[in-house]
């Protein structure tokens, strides 16, 4: 980021900037973004984001983030946070769509305010990318990498098919798969889930009860995966981006072929 001269500045009160892809690149923003941020803030400037990201999903990627900023407007203008408090900008979902996505099993009710807010952090984790430094890293029981990585609940399930049994020895007594869903990912309801899988596992355990684990958290997170893309298909406006980004298996499962992109 360049530096602001000071006359230029002097017009200003306030600019606001976008996050991902201008502040933030793959979920990390640079030192000397910060320091320049805080250079301008301490010249009277008030810097403010704005982003399309939950407030959660926010702290989750960007952890003091909100703490540099003089301010944030989250969920593409619906939710403000600043010193003073987190404020409401848009009206609360009609009572008649919550009920049409309730009986649908549409989850849209956290961590967003609004509803399309939900689906992205859905589609994102569900079945996009993270990067490089906020990855799952399998090991085996020498604590050793094997190799493989998992940046999304579609990737852990890939990954947790095919992955040795002393790897899921190594990972399920520590209670790793599920602490790292619950904490990078932030779904905690399914984080519960997958730490019952691991909680019967030893280091030496049998092979029959590692594969009996194996089954369990790949069960989990095939049920989570697959009602994430399920509801992002369902939603027209969503249907080109996930079609183009979804797994070939959830695309299958759900009868929508490569032909589907537009």
């Amino acid at each position: 980021m360049q530096k602001v001269p000071t006359p230029v500045m002097g017009l200003f009160r306030a600019v606001a900037v976008d996050l991902d892809g201008t502040l933030a690149e793959h979920d990390r923003v640079e030192a000397e973004t910060l320091a320049a941020l805080r250079q301008v803030i301490a010249r009277g400037l008030r810097v403010i984001a704005v982003t399309g990201r939950t407030l959660e999903d926010l702290d989750i990627a960007f952890p003091r983030l909100r703490v540099e900023l003089s301010a944030v407007v989250a969920e593409n203008g619906a939710v403000l946070a600043s010193p003073l408090g987190i404020r409401d900008l848009a009206d609360p979902v009609d009572a008649a769509i919550r009920s049409v996505l309730d009986a649908r099993g549409v989850n849209w009710t956290a961590p967003g305010h609004r509803i399309t807010a939900h689906h992205r952090h859905d589609h994102k984790y569900a079945v996009g990318r993270l990067a490089l430094d906020r990855r799952f890293y399998f090991r085996d029981l020498t604590d050793q990498l094997t190799g493989s990585t998992a940046g999304s609940l579609a990737e852990l399930e890939s990954v947790l098919v095919a992955c040795g049994l002393n790897v899921l020895r190594h990972h399920c007594p520590r209670h790793d798969i599920s602490r790292w869903v619950a904490d990078i990912l932030g779904y905690r309801q399914l984080a519960g889930r997958l730490a019952e899988a691991e909680g019967g596992m030893e280091t030496d355990s049998p092979a029959a009860v590692v594969e009996v684990a194996r089954a369990r958290l790949i069960a989990a997170l095939h049920s989570t995966i697959y009602r994430q893309v399920h509801t992002l298909f369902a939603q027209p406006n969503l249907h080109t981006v996930c079609t183009s980004v979804a797994p070939p298996y959830y695309r299958r499962t759900l009868g929508c072929g490569y032909d589907d992109v537009a």
